[in-house]
């Protein structure tokens, strides 16, 4: 039983916890409503999440929660799990390293003993006492995220010329999935030596197929040229982030732009467009999150007006169950 008080220190930390991450297969269900410690006491008895729980003595110390990805799984070849929640009240994390470390040794054992072979985990960038420890146990850095946030509020982009932004169609989706697969190359997918070039492009094909189908986004605008679509960008409704507590908030998940209309603006325009269309939904912020290689895109948010939020380390484990790879 985990005691209140503990609850409530741990839900100190999950603001800084946070997932940024826009997830390529599925629409994650959000149970992150109401104080922190009411959501997180759901999480652990609802029975769907992994729950791995150290105690010092009688107090609880730390909280890891993870879940398979199944559809991380089939599309990777491999049996995938993330970690969603690595929750170690700040006084702990950093005076005594040592319990850091035997909190993942566990994670990593109980994601072992359920047949896990690739887990994924986001954690803040400035946490290094738990990078370090999360390295220790197998576990590499496979990127960087920044992420970014503004205030929706109604943008009226210069125009391009021969350029028509839209809403994605039907007609559109094999244009847009064919897009998605030669767009990408510094992601988490793209920077990992365990996923190939060709399994990595595969999951941006198939993450806009998603996209597309509003599996897991509530909208995919385009950018039209002379010669058909060359770029797009997906967006979708989410629960709050730590910067707000306001629950209206807009996530930006895949932007693409055709290297023939690269440097053009396109997308700036899909950016600014995006945040028209968080206005007209409700929203009040829109968030986005870029690598730390990518300062062009960086720079490009910081012109249509967002603002840095937060850093991020994408960290993932590789375990040989089953000796075959991607």
């Amino acid at each position: 039983m985990i005691s209140s008080h503990a609850l409530h220190s741990l839900s100190k930390v999950i603001a800084k916890q946070h997932s940024s991450v826009v997830y390529p297969g599925e629409r994650r269900e959000e149970l992150d409503s109401g104080p922190p410690s009411e959501w997180l006491g759901r999480l652990i008895t609802r029975g769907e999440s992994h729950v791995i729980v150290e105690a010092v003595g009688a107090e609880t110390a730390g909280i890891v929660t993870w879940q398979s990805a199944p559809w991380d799984t089939t599309i990777l070849g491999r049996h995938v799990a993330r970690l969603d929640h690595i929750l170690i009240p700040d006084e702990l994390r950093r005076g005594h390293p040592a319990l850091v470390e035997r909190i993942v040794e566990r994670t990593r054992e109980d994601l072992k003993a359920n047949g896990i072979e690739y887990a994924l985990a986001r954690i803040p960038a400035e946490d290094v006492v738990l990078a370090q420890a999360m390295e220790v146990q197998g576990f590499k850095i496979v990127d960087g995220i920044i992420t970014f946030a503004c205030q929706a509020s109604t943008t009226r982009p210069a125009p391009i010329p021969s350029l028509q932004v839209r809403g994605a169609t039907d007609d559109d989706t094999e244009a847009v999935v064919t897009l998605a697969g030669s767009a990408f190359s510094r992601d988490r997918f793209h920077q990992d030596p365990e996923i190939s070039d060709s399994l990595a492009d595969q999951v941006h094909r198939e993450w806009a197929r998603n996209a597309c189908l509003g599996k897991v986004a509530d909208v995919v605008l385009v950018a039209e040229d002379d010669e058909g679509i060359c770029g797009f960008l997906s967006c979708g409704r989410h629960s709050r982030y730590p910067f707000t507590e306001d629950r209206h908030v807009a996530v930006i998940g895949l932007v693409a732009t055709a290297s023939r209309a690269r440097g053009r603006g396109v997308a700036s325009i899909l950016t600014q467009a995006a945040v028209n269309w968080a206005l007209q939904v409700g929203a009040k912020w829109v968030v986005v999150g870029t690598q730390f290689a990518n300062v062009g895109a960086a720079r490009l948010y910081q012109r249509c007006g967002f603002s840095i939020v937060s850093t991020s380390h994408s960290l993932r484990v590789v375990m040989p169950v089953n000796n075959h790879a991607p």
